[in-house]
């Protein structure tokens, strides 16, 4: 979230649904030793160029708990600062994009924004976003 109530989105091309979908940056690591805090700002860096001040977790979920160990870190970042611009990998196509937090909302009411654990960590975030609500 910028000061300005920003979501700082990627518009990214997902094959598996053969369309762009707007999302919170995310992602994985390699090595299970890494805290889901250092992969969060990893993949933020990669992804918007972005490097967050503070980071406050938002618990984690489960993708699919029927037949699959995928769980889900979720973080709220604040305090964002462009360090360079975002890592472009030759097999992605993204963009990076700064959207009113209210106009957020509103694009996953009318199902524009439809990943999943995007609208997980959207729904998580409220209490920070609108304190005392």
């Amino acid at each position: 979230m910028t000061e300005n109530f920003e979501v700082i989105a990627t518009l990214q091309y997902k094959q598996a649904i053969n369309d762009f979908t707007l999302e919170v940056a995310a992602g994985n690591s390699d090595n299970s030793q890494d805290k889901p805090e250092a992969i969060a700002q990893k993949e933020l860096l990669e992804e918007t160029g972005y490097q967050a001040q503070k980071i406050i977790s938002l618990g984690h979920i489960w993708v699919n708990t029927r037949n699959a160990w995928d769980i889900r870190h979720l973080f709220l970042a604040f305090g964002y600062v462009q360090v360079k611009e975002s890592k472009k990998d030759p097999n992605e196509e993204v963009l990076k994009v700064l959207i009113p937090f209210k106009e957020w909302e509103a694009m996953i009411r009318k199902g524009v924004i439809v990943d999943a654990q995007t609208i997980v960590a959207t729904y998580k975030s409220l209490p920070y976003v609108y304190p005392g609500k």
